[in-house]
């Protein structure tokens, strides 16, 4: 291995963390956010307050925005998680047992 792809091969990692670590973040603001809205329903006695509206909006475009973020990350692969079975094959296997 020479030293430049080792170079490319860390600056790649070092992106998919601070991606994930972003992605992350935006899934712990929407949490926050959804929080907010239950709370603000339980004060106003209702449903549908403009808070509420508020807050739910961003919780949703805060967990869109983390969803395109690891779109374009591959998905964690650790030793021993992996599939050994092609994507093929484990659809010709479910398949066979629906029917």
């Amino acid at each position: 291995m020479d030293h430049a792809s080792s170079d490319e091969r860390d600056d790649d990692i070092e992106r998919l963390v601070r991606a994930r670590r972003r992605a992350a973040g935006f899934r712990t603001a929407a949490r926050r956010a959804l929080r907010l809205a239950r709370r603000y329903r339980s004060e106003e006695g209702r449903g549908g307050g403009a808070r509420e509206k508020a807050c739910v909006a961003r919780a949703l475009s805060w967990r869109s925005e983390a969803r395109a973020i690891l779109a374009g990350t591959p998905p964690y692969v650790r030793p021993g998680l992996a599939r050994a079975r092609t994507n093929e094959a484990a659809r010709e296997s479910a398949r066979t047992k629906t029917g």
